[in-house]
């Protein structure tokens, strides 16, 4: 073999060498599931590795959010996201930067087949009240006590995909998605529509997580997710990935019903009072 190939060879091989990292960060699997969120933690990190060093990420095994949170306080896991509440905040280290500018709390129905005219009438939030219209909710979601502060009827039900079945049963009018994965769920469930003209907004933003002793983990995120808004990085991994799902969806058409969240802590408040980068749906024009 001539030295040419031998070189040609050894420049395709080196880069596929295991190298140590400096820091080895187990995340909760569930991350994978949002692409967007986990391509935002390697922004933030890539962001600052310079100062922090190189890191690897490794996936946590299956497991459900309630033991996640007992990993994270264990120090099994290093990271996860999640919406905040009051008892999460005290157990573990947040992060109070939404990851993924607020997506979580922009929300569509997917509706039975056919019922589009039990929300043609709604202009207002006083508008869908008065028409008595119903979601369906999983019984422990946060959101469920959002939308019942603001006076919604909900419809409880204990498993996720029951949800699905009791929809098209039509046992309640909305079930309420958010609009970052609404898209796939649709796909999967061809016997139901979209809403076309409503779009429910609350502040439910995520949060990365960490174990309460992690200070140097969470420093690190908060620095690169600081940067990583600041020059646009995030804004434009938001739209590289959504622009599609959105003007199909015609977000910034829909009629906006904003509702309250009393859930959230005085600390997220704040935090969110300064955060200046939510979602503005007016970019989304089809």
């Amino acid at each position: 073999m001539s030295n040419y190939c031998i070189v040609y060879w050894l420049i395709l091989f080196i880069p596929s060498l295991p190298v140590k990292a400096d820091t080895q960060i187990v995340y909760w699997h569930r991350l994978q599931d949002n692409p967007a969120a986990f391509q935002i933690l390697q922004l933030a990190l890539d962001k600052t590795a310079k100062k922090f060093g190189t890191y690897a990420l490794i996936p946590s095994e299956s497991m459900e959010q309630e033991r996640a949170e007992l990993e994270l306080q264990n120090g099994r896991l290093d990271i996860a996201n999640f919406a905040p509440d009051t008892a999460r905040e005290a157990l573990l280290e947040p992060v109070r930067i939404p990851v993924t500018q607020g997506l979580l709390g922009y929300r569509v129905c997917l509706i039975k087949t056919g019922s589009q005219h039990l929300f043609d009438p709604v202009q207002t939030l006083s508008g869908w009240r008065e028409n008595n219209l119903t979601i369906g909710q999983e019984t422990g979601w946060p959101d469920t006590e959002i939308l019942e502060a603001n006076q919604l009827k909900v419809v409880k039900v204990p498993k996720y995909p029951l949800l699905f079945t009791m929809l098209d049963q039509g046992r309640f009018d909305c079930f309420s998605r958010s609009i970052s994965e609404v898209a796939e769920e649709l796909n999967a469930h061809p016997e139901l529509e979209l809403e076309k003209n409503l779009l429910l907004v609350y502040r439910l933003p995520t949060f990365f997580f960490f174990k309460k002793t992690d200070k140097t983990l969470a420093k690190r995120l908060h620095q690169g997710l600081q940067s990583a808004y600041k020059d646009g990085s995030i804004s434009a991994l938001i739209k590289d990935y959504y622009r599609n799902q959105f003007e199909t969806m015609g977000i910034a058409q829909r009629r906006v019903l904003y509702l309250e969240n009393p859930l959230l802590t005085r600390p997220t408040r704040e935090a969110l009072e300064h955060f200046q980068y939510w979602l503005e749906i007016k970019e989304f024009q089809p």
